[in-house]
């Protein structure tokens, strides 16, 4: 019951925080697929993936309208500074639209990013001083990357009960972004990894790339710098996606820094996440199923609605056009039955004017013959008298 209540005061907090995000005159209008764009200097308000579900889940009609919208590429990115900050860039498609999309896991609050965790690693003194400096960094990015969403966290500070513990939660967010390669504030970052999504028997759609992110964020809600962070969160939800939809992988050479802290000198790294193939298929068979029962209910859904109108349309057509058929084959039915019966009449006719003309044949041999006969007769008689 406590958890159900932490997820009713996140959901309400975040549909408010998108509310005022896009609760202005100059807003355009809501896209429950795309969030709103990051363009310039008029920063837009990165969507919660928890909102982002809500949205998509309830924004289409039927299976194939979660069908048309896809991804077909996801690109890795690393910061250079800081904690070396690592998110994913999808590219989504819709129609001839094309759309980037920045997807990452940020702290939610300073405190998950406390430079206390310095002093309890195993870190070299001549390198603990940077790291303090990064870790001060990667706070700061967290207080200024959306003060909405910060606003957010502090009312839910105020509703929640104290042993909600909502400080530790994560911010997993998606940015719409003009940007390619989803840089924002200036940001240095290089490319890890490219994944395209180009299979036409297993395509990877934005509705299923949003609930693979829904499940890990349910499942690990929770920002703990050294086990469930961006580096984490981006590698998971990629494998996820590679399991179930088999991409084509173009891996970079610098690809083996994914899931490292490094330092300016590249002999000093730390590898703070690595691939976990037990958890990838265990959340990848979960979100399967997730898919395959939202299909369901989008096409009861569409059966309900549009779907069970344009069946009943469909089935009434086809009754009419058995009726108009059966119809047609009745009366094709007759006049075959009619042109028979003329067919008989002439036949009958035929046969009748046959017998009429073999009964006058037999009449004219009969009295052929029978002239004959008399004359055969006379002829006789006529002998007979001469000699005599």
């Amino acid at each position: 019951m406590p958890n159900l209540y932490q997820r009713c005061v996140r959901f309400v907090s975040d549909i408010l925080s998108f509310v005022m995000s896009t609760g202005n005159d100059t807003a355009p209008d809501v896209d429950p697929e795309i969030p709103a764009i990051l363009s310039g200097k008029n920063r837009g308000i990165p969507q919660r993936v928890g909102t982002w579900h809500c949205l998509v889940h309830n924004c289409y009609d039927s299976p194939e309208h979660a069908h048309k919208t896809r991804v077909t590429r996801i690109s890795w990115y690393k910061c250079r500074k800081g904690l070396n900050h690592e998110y994913a860039v999808a590219t989504v498609t819709r129609g001839k639209s094309t759309y980037f999309i920045r997807i990452e896991r940020y702290a939610s609050d300073e405190k998950q990013l406390d430079g206390d965790v310095v002093d309890d690693e195993e870190i070299p003194e001549d390198r603990r001083q940077q790291l303090k400096l990064d870790v001060q960094h990667e706070r700061s990015r967290a207080s200024k990357a959306n003060p909405l969403t910060n606003n957010s966290i502090n009312t839910r500070k105020s509703i929640a009960s104290s042993n909600m513990r909502e400080d530790n939660r994560a911010l997993d967010v998606a940015l719409h972004v003009d940007a390619e390669n989803g840089a924002i504030d200036n940001e240095e970052v290089y490319l890890l990894a490219t994944y395209h999504y180009n299979s036409a028997t297993t395509p990877l759609y934005l509705r299923d790339l949003v609930f693979i992110l829904n499940h890990i964020n349910d499942s690990h809600p929770s920002f703990k710098l050294l086990l469930t962070q961006c580096y984490w969160f981006v590698r998971t939800f990629i494998g996820v996606a590679n399991k179930l939809y088999n991409p084509e992988i173009n891996e970079k050479p610098n690809f083996n820094l994914a899931g490292h802290y490094t330092q300016a000198m590249a002999t000093f790294r730390v590898p703070v996440n690595k691939d976990s193939p037990v958890e990838i298929d265990r959340y990848a068979e979960a979100v399967r199923k997730q898919i395959e029962a939202h299909d369901q209910y989008l096409h009861e859904k569409w059966m309900r609605g549009a779907g069970g109108k344009e069946v009943a349309d469909e089935r009434a057509r086809q009754a009419d056009e058995r009726a108009r058929q059966a119809d047609q084959n009745a009366m094709e039915e007759r006049r075959r039955r009619e042109e028979a019966d003329q067919n008989a009449m002439e036949e009958r006719k035929r046969r009748e004017e046959a017998d009429q003309k073999a009964m006058e044949e037999r009449k004219r041999r009969e009295e052929a013959e029978a002239q004959l006969y008399q004359l055969q007769a006379s002829r006789a008689a006529s002998t007979s008298a001469n000699a005599e």
